[in-house]
Order: structure tokens, then C-alpha cells, then sequence
């Protein structure tokens, strides 16, 4: 039977079929691929998945339809997840990276920073000490084998391992890797690479040196060392938040810092002033840059939430909220009688939706509750028990999921 003639008029004219199938959804392009050859080149071409991304009618193409909730992925097992959108039921499979261990370290746009392990050894033998000078106490971890990192797309399910200038190896230490990633500017990424000079001797500084090393996707190189400069102990670099071209710490100090990737250079921030409080989650809702805090309470579970001024002269109090009440009520249920709260969170995070702002708290038993702040609402939530890593490292991490088809 032959095809309709408009079926063949469409096959035929690459330009209308390209208009076609921007109206699609990722997940669904990426089946189409297997239609034919045509299909398969136009659909992984760099210049379709930005238009895709970038077409008005995709407009909500760049939001997240899910939320990891555990950021340690020990296969076969799946990171565990929590949905935003209703056709959200599942995650693609990470079996598409041959590594033992993989640990999200940041979310962008669409683009997963990893680091992958072969071993994470018990809490009990191995450690590491970080030291806090600002309050003279020592915390220690549990140290996991030397990583490697790599760039993905779950989507795609397509990775790139990175590789490490070694310059700097000798005089100082790795702190952290940020992404910058902003599709609608460029179909390039760019990976900020943060090292910390050695401490060789006493006293401890109390600002040590950091330095930058960039990575560009566009040549596949790193610039080297262009930014030295002394930062508090407290900037959290092991948290970069990606917004407006430039990636942002948080720090439990007065100020932190902030760096325009285009242009690079670094700005300073003010911090708000609370004392005595735990930051849960600090990252962009509703295009501002939000913080959410909890003070020191039996259930943490009293909060302020600040926003960043657009000049970024000081951060406002948005939000000012107390839950405990809320919270009693809802451990009275029969399905959370049995739940002994451990007082941490898994995850906690603001965002922005069409129902409003909320924030979303989920505990390592797989419990949560999601309170809007525009009607003063609170929902029970049901999500999958979360790895206790997740509680113990990134309490305050929230890394979204974003269905793209962009190239790594």
C-alpha cells in the first residue's frame, strides 16, 4: 500500500518536517530516531536539538519534570525521584554508564555533572577530617575512592568523561567542579574547576587561595589559573547555582562570591544575617535566587525563606513559616504513626509552579509533604526511600531533571 500523498510530501520537504517534529516532546523524538535514517540525522543534529529547546511552542521545555532525591546511584539499582508533572512516572536508566558508582554532583539546563566511584567504603573505617574555623570544630567522612567525572544526558543517555589539567596538582588541592550551562545563549557549556592551595603549615589561613580553571565544550580545552583569589572557609564551592551567566556559592559567612562565566570575573555577595540556622536549600525559583533556612528548632521545621534583589545589593525576607504544628498533625496519620523523625531531611527545596511557590521536605523513609505558600496548604507526599548518603552529605540539594535532547 503507498503511502498518502501529503505522508510523502511531508518525508520529502525537510524544512516542514522539522516544523513537525518541534512540537514534540524529547522522550518521544528520541524514538522517532529509529524511523529512519533521515529521522535519526536530523533529530541528533546540534542545530534541531537547539531549536528544540529554544522554539516558542517549547517554551516549557527547559522546566523540570522531576526532582532526584538521593544523588548516589549504586547499580542496579535507580535513583530515587520525585515527580513534577503528571507524565513523569520514571526516570531513564542509567545503565548506559559502565561505572559502579555515580554520585550527581549539579543539574543544569538539561546536563548531569557527575562523579563516579569504585568503592565507597563503610562509615567506620576510612575518613576524612574537614575542619571548620569559624566554630573550631572538626567533622569527618567517610572517604570514597578517587573520582571521575563526567558530563551526561539521561535523555539522550550520552556521556563524556572529563579530564583534569594537572598544573596545579602540586601546589594545590581539588575543592569542587561547577557547570555553566545556559542553551538559550550558546549550545555550549562551560565547567568551572575550583582548587584550593595546599595548607603546608600552621597557622591555618583564615582566607586560603582558590583558583579557576575553565572548561569549554565549544574546544574541548581548559583555560588555566586566569582567577586567583582569597575565599572564607565557609563558601560552600561543592554547590555551585547556575543563574542569570553566572555560578553562585552559598556561605555561612557575612558574604560569598559569585562568577560571570562569559566574562570571567568574580563578584562578591552579601549573605543574609541569621544566626544559629541550617541552610536547606539555596538555587534558583521563578527566576530569582532563592534561600531557604531552617532555625535551630526540635523539628527544624521553622523557616524563612530570602530572595536575592535583582542588584544584588541584599537579600529580602519572602517567606517566614512554621510548620511544626502542621507537621504533628500529619504524624498523627495511620500511615506516618510509625515514623520516628530522625531530624534530617533528604531534600528540601523551594520552587515554583502553577499552583504557586512551595517548598517540599522529603525524609529518608520515603515521607514528605509539600507546603504552598501562596494558599498555605500542605499535601502528603508519598516518594521512594531515599540512600542515606543523600541525607548525611547533600540535605539541601535539590537536582532537577530536565528533558532535552542536547548534544554533550
Amino acid at each position: 500500500m503507498e503511502a498518502p500523498e501529503s505522508a510523502e510530501q511531508i518525508a520529502n520537504n525537510e524544512d516542514l518536517l522539522t516544523e513537525i517534529l518541534l512540537y514534540l516532546p524529547a522522550k518521544s523524538l528520541i524514538k522517532f530516531k529509529v524511523v529512519s535514517k533521515q529521522w535519526m540525522s536530523l533529530i541528533s543534529s546540534t542545530g534541531f536539538c537547539l531549536s528544540h529547546a529554544c522554539s516558542p511552542r517549547n517554551k516549557g521545555s527547559l522546566k523540570p519534570s522531576a526532582l532526584f532525591l538521593d544523588v548516589y546511584h549504586f547499580p542496579p539499582s535507580e535513583f530515587s525521584f520525585h515527580p513534577l508533572t503528571h507524565d513523569c512516572v520514571r526516570l531513564p536508566r542509567f545503565d548506559f554508564i559502565d561505572e559502579p558508582i555515580v554520585m550527581i554532583l549539579e543539574s543544569c539546563s538539561g546536563l548531569l555533572l557527575c562523579a563516579s566511584y569504585d568503592s565507597f567504603p563503610d562509615q567506620s573505617t576510612i575518613r576524612c577530617v574537614a575542619w571548620y574555623p569559624t566554630t573550631g570544630k572538626v567533622k569527618m567522612f567517610p572517604c570514597p575512592s578517587s573520582p571521575r567525572y563526567f558530563i551526561c544526558n539521561p535523555t539522550t543517555r550520552k556521556f563524556k568523561m572529563l579530564s583534569f589539567p594537572s598544573s596545579q596538582v602540586e601546589d594545590y588541592e581539588h575543592e569542587a567542579l561547577n557547570l555553566a550551562f545556559d542553551p538559550l545563549k550558546s549550545p555550549h557549556y562551560k565547567i568551572i574547576s575550583v582548587w584550593r592551595q595546599k595548607i603546608k603549615e600552621w597557622p591555618v589561613p583564615d582566607k586560603p587561595e582558590y583558583s579557576f580553571d575553565i572548561y569549554s565544550s565549544e574546544t574541548n580545552s581548559w583555560s588555566l589559573s586566569k582567577i586567583k583569589f582569597p575565599g572564607d572557609w565557609g563558601i560552600k564551592f561543592n554547590h555551585g547555582v547556575f543563574f542569570k551567566g553566572a555560578v553562585h556559592w552559598y556561605s555561612n559567612c557575612r558574604e560569598s562570591h559569585c562568577f560571570d562565566v562569559e566574562n570571567e570575573c568574580l563578584k562578591t555577595m552579601p549573605m543574609p544575617r541569621v544566626d544559629k540556622v541550617q541552610c536547606q536549600y539555596f538555587g534558583e525559583s521563578g527566576g530569582y535566587l532563592n534561600l531557604a533556612i531552617a532555625h535551630s528548632a526540635a523539628k527544624r521545621l521553622k523557616f524563612s525563606v530570602f530572595e536575592m534583589v535583582e542588584d544584588y545589593s541584599d537579600w529580602y525576607l519572602k517567606y517566614s513559616l512554621n510548620l511544626e504544628a502542621e507537621y504533628d498533625t500529619l504524624s498523627r496519620l495511620p500511615f506516618w504513626s510509625s515514623y520516628t523523625y530522625s531530624g534530617e531531611y533528604v531534600l528540601f527545596c523551594a520552587m515554583q509552579s502553577e499552583e504557586g511557590d512551595s517548598l517540599l521536605a522529603v525524609f529518608s523513609d520515603g515521607k514528605a509533604m509539600s507546603y504552598n505558600l501562596k494558599d498555605d496548604t500542605l499535601k502528603v507526599l508519598h516518594c521512594p526511600t531515599v540512600d542515606q548518603y543523600g541525607a548525611d552529605y547533600f540535605c539541601f540539594r535539590a537536582c532537577r531533571y530536565i528533558e532535552t535532547l542536547f548534544c554533550i
